[in-house]
């Protein structure tokens, strides 16, 4: 693999996240918009209208720059949209197969050099 061309992350708060990205880690953001989600809405529980805000960011610019989306779906609350989704369940019952306590709390860590 050479490269990646983008990240795509679901948020649920923009505004909270771009203060993470943008003005933590430094990225530029390059558009932010409402875009339809036409085919994608099998992405989104409640799709409202068919579109999403979608904020595009990257570290730097060039045609082979690489970029990490942030999408949310207006139509829904923060915190909202992890349940509407299905995964919070799914994951409980691969939990429970694995024999892992039931929402278990994990810590990621991210390292960016």
């Amino acid at each position: 693999m050479k490269a990646v061309s983008h990240i795509a992350v679901g948020v649920r708060d923009m505004d909270r996240s771009l203060r993470f990205y943008r003005d933590l880690l430094g990225l530029k953001v390059c558009l932010d918009t409402m875009e339809s989600i036409g085919g994608l809405k099998t992405l989104f529980a409640n799709p409202v209208n068919g579109k999403r805000r979608a904020v595009y960011l990257r570290f730097e610019d060039g045609p082979h720059a690489s970029f990490i989306v942030l999408s949310q779906n207006p139509g829904e609350t923060p915190g909202e949209w992890w349940a509407n989704t299905g995964q919070r369940q799914a994951m409980r019952e691969k939990d429970e197969r694995d024999g892992r306590p039931v929402d278990s709390t994990a810590t990621v860590h991210i390292i960016f050099q």
